[in-house]
């Protein structure tokens, strides 16, 4: 079993289980609210009191002895889809590190790395997906989690977990479509296209929940996704967005508002996906899988 460990804008997330191209395996989980002032934007702004709270919470979950797989998803993290030759690991490092440092200053102390998307491109090349974070972001959250006791193995990031998710989401792998997570006010879009990841882009939700204008600012961010996609002359057109992290009931009250936008309007479904064994089995608390996509993609270790 892994202990999966993400920091939402406003919550942390705990998954423990294991994943495989078939299932998720949940053993247990825990949404905790983030103490005030401790992290902003996902960057970690109060060390001491993130390492008391998450030393709290890994006791009581008892989890220290096993291995725990961070997630983190931040604005200062950039990624970027790349068609690159096949050559060695080393050169694809510096293909991506030339990519991406031109989106830096000149003293950047960036940290590069790469995930390979499809190793065997029609053409013969490779699709990967580079990023480059801040040295400091991660130092920070590995000295806290391991100062809070927990035993860090490896360090993930949003989108590569998304990714990792999708592989095995049926409803995503066939045409153009949109993956719509909602967290409180964050609004994030991720494109895909028969399964392969295109982009993400991120948006602040301003209004009330639920509200006509909450619908309205939803449907604009959609809109632009679509206008862009348009953009790009697709072979295919978007045909759907799937929410999650949405309730059934306001996903459905969606449905009529954004039916000007012309595409198929649903709900993620990771139920056939999920599996509960442990504690989650006999837990009285309903896991949401659409309120945890980042823990349980993180569990989809290949």
């Amino acid at each position: 079993m892994y202990v999966t460990v993400f920091c939402s804008p406003t919550h942390l997330k705990v998954v423990i289980g294991t994943g495989d191209s078939r299932a998720i395996k949940v053993d247990d989980f825990g949404m905790f609210s983030l103490p005030e002032g401790a992290m902003i934007n996902g960057i970690i702004t109060d060390e001491e009191t993130m390492i008391r709270f998450l030393s709290d919470i890994g006791k009581s979950m008892g989890v220290f002895r096993k291995e725990t797989l961070l997630v983190i998803d931040t604005n200062s993290i950039r990624s970027k889809v790349m068609d690159l030759p096949v050559v060695s690991e080393q050169k694809i490092l510096e293909f991506v590190t030339q990519e991406l440092a031109s989106f830096s200053g000149e003293e950047t102390n960036d940290v590069f790395d790469y995930a390979v998307l499809n190793g065997r491109l029609p053409d013969g090349g490779a699709r990967v997906l580079g990023v480059a974070v801040d040295r400091s972001v991660l130092q920070v959250y590995r000295n806290t989690l391991t100062s809070a006791g927990f035993n860090l193995k490896s360090v993930n990031i949003g989108v590569n977990a998304l990714i990792k998710l999708v592989n095995i989401v049926p409803e995503l792998s066939a045409g153009a479509s949109i993956l719509a997570v909602m967290d409180d006010r964050n609004m994030s879009l991720s494109l895909f296209e028969r399964g392969e990841y295109k982009i993400t882009h991120k948006y602040r939700i301003y209004s009330a929940e639920d509200t006509p204008d909450w619908r309205q600012e939803i449907g604009g961010n959609i809109s632009s996704m679509i206008q862009f996609h348009k953009g790009q002359r697709p072979e295919e057109d978007i045909s759907a967005v799937f929410f999650a992290g949405l309730s059934a009931a306001r996903t459905g009250a969606l449905t009529g508002p954004l039916s000007y936008l012309g595409i198929e309007v649903g709900m993620l479904d990771l139920s056939p996906r999920i599996k509960y064994t442990g504690k989650a089995a006999k837990s009285g608390i309903e896991f949401v899988p659409g309120q945890n996509l980042l823990n349980l993609g993180t569990l989809l270790k290949k």
